[in-house]
């Protein structure tokens, strides 16, 4: 069943020709292709199958605890009902995490913070996606005292302004990565306004959805790279879905960082690419 998207990777590749641009294998929610997302077992699975970074979400329980969840509800992805903001930790930790997707998850918790930096410590970057508009920078900066996970080893989102400046006040996060994070870039702006913008509150790149590179704002890419900022893509699902043909644009567009639900199928096609640079140049 996976053979024929990697032939699909690979071929718009190999005729197209790619750039060999490094782009960043990003496992979005961990392996959620495979595995319940935001749960210890999809961030395992991300890093074993070859993802370069692990991107979980944050959010808040009613007693201040930071758990991976990215819906504001439990009801889509526990057998529980609820927005996360009014259960505590220990009733959202009584939940199933893991059944909705497949029953050979059954039991699977529900992860705080420190357990997803403990299970990632030595794996590789972790992104974090903080959601809801809530600021969550003392809780991360608590979470990396606890747990020593190195500061060279994280990446946060920002929504907003407010999520940036909470990042870059908390002393014990100077050096923390800083994705600008939303579904369209540049809206009602000129591309060189938003990412001046971008640039002069003091973030390290931008994350939009792909198609913003393929199809809205062509020049975006490349005016990001001049301003020294990072340019990385996600897919809006169902509406613009992952697909073997945007893993293999996404080198050529030589983005930074693609987060995929996939991250085995991009690395077997990373795999795959790494064979046929070594033939041409050497």
């Amino acid at each position: 069943m996976r053979i024929r998207p990697l032939i699909a990777f690979l071929v718009v590749v190999w005729i197209a020709g790619p750039s060999w641009a490094v782009t960043l294998n990003v496992g979005h929610r961990g392996y959620s292709a495979a595995n319940p997302e935001n749960t210890l077992s999809a961030l395992h699975a991300a890093f074993d199958v070859g993802a370069d970074m692990v991107e979980i979400d944050l959010q808040k329980s009613q007693d201040g605890y930071v758990v991976l969840m990215h819906d504001e509800t439990v009801d889509r992805t526990t057998d529980g009902t609820g927005q996360v903001k009014r259960l505590t930790l220990a009733q959202l930790q009584a939940l199933d995490a893991g059944s909705w997707f497949d029953p050979s998850f059954a039991g699977e918790p529900v992860p705080t913070l420190e357990e997803a930096l403990l299970a990632g410590n030595g794996r590789g970057p972790l992104l974090l996606d903080q959601k809801s508009g809530v600021t969550f920078g003392a809780e991360i900066a608590a979470a990396i005292a606890t747990t020593a996970f190195p500061i060279s080893d994280l990446w946060v989102t920002a929504w907003d302004e407010a999520q940036v400046t909470d990042i870059l006040a908390q002393p014990a996060l100077a050096g923390v990565r800083i994705l600008w994070t939303e579904t369209v870039a540049a809206s009602g702006q000129t591309v060189p306004e938003y990412l001046d913008h971008k640039v002069a509150i003091g973030v390290d790149g931008i994350s939009v959805v792909f198609e913003n590179y393929s199809w809205n704002f062509p020049t975006l890419l490349p005016e990001a790279h001049s301003r020294g900022l990072l340019a990385y893509a996600w897919n809006l699902e169902p509406f613009f879905p992952e697909t073997p043909e945007k893993m293999a644009l996404a080198l050529q567009l030589g983005l930074d960082g693609y987060i995929v639900n996939d991250p085995e199928l991009f690395a077997l096609g990373l795999a795959g690419l790494a064979v046929r640079a070594r033939r041409r140049f050497h």
